[in-house]
């Protein structure tokens, strides 16, 4: 049973999955970026490295299905920064000023959470990407991304549930057509993994899957 059966069945329903662009020239990209350079985000790097070793096995596991180039390693992430501000004319929707950073920080520090566990699980997926379902058992990832979600709906359309993708899909594949890879790359346990550390980190806005750059780091205390 997944942990987030709503994800499933949507997934399930659909006609097929939505094929994800290796090209940097991509008109909405494009639209996107406004010639902005880094997009930040709020996430909980994975270093643990039997996790790694089953993040890795799922993904050659699915390379058939997978765009290739995918570089960014495996995280959690809680939520959306933004863009930090730079010299163009306005400040847009998604731009991340120094005002906010402050305030996050302040109220990382005035939360005081301690470091906590979850459990990395089974195969999921969106409608463009696969994922391993994370298990927020204890509570701590919802309760550090309270202290740092800046934008009211954080630009989510569903409602928010941590996951490490696995990768984009590379051309619109049927669910049918996917299930059997995925069902056969699903850990056969959950694996746990101590959070110690929250990650401020970037990554370049014009390419798609590139990797992400700490910019901050925010150890969890007791």
């Amino acid at each position: 049973m997944p942990l987030f059966p709503e994800v499933w069945q949507r997934f399930l329903k659909l006609p097929a999955v939505t094929a994800v662009s290796a090209s940097t020239d991509d008109a909405a990209l494009r639209l996107w970026h406004r010639g902005r350079q880094r997009y930040w985000v709020w996430a909980v790097e994975v270093a643990d490295p039997q996790l790694l070793a089953v993040w890795q096995q799922c993904r050659e596991q699915l390379q058939d299905w997978l765009l290739p180039g995918y570089r960014r390693q495996p995280h959690i992430t809680l939520a959306v920064a933004g863009f930090p501000l730079c010299p163009l004319p306005g400040v847009y929707n998604d731009s991340f000023t120094p005002q906010q950073l402050a305030i996050c920080e302040a109220r990382l520090q005035a939360a005081r959470v301690a470091p906590f566990e979850v459990r990395v699980g089974a195969i999921n997926s969106f409608a463009a990407a696969p994922f391993l379902e994370v298990d927020d058992w204890q509570g701590g990832l919802q309760r550090l991304r309270q202290q740092v979600v800046v934008h009211r709906d954080d630009f989510r359309e569903e409602a928010w549930c941590p996951h490490l993708t696995l990768g984009y899909y590379r051309r619109a594949f049927t669910p049918r057509q996917l299930l059997p890879a995925l069902l056969g790359c699903s850990p056969p346990e959950p694996f746990s993994l101590q959070v110690n550390e929250l990650c401020l980190m970037s990554y370049g806005a014009d390419e798609v899957g590139g990797v992400l750059c700490p910019e901050r780091r925010y150890r969890l205390s007791d």
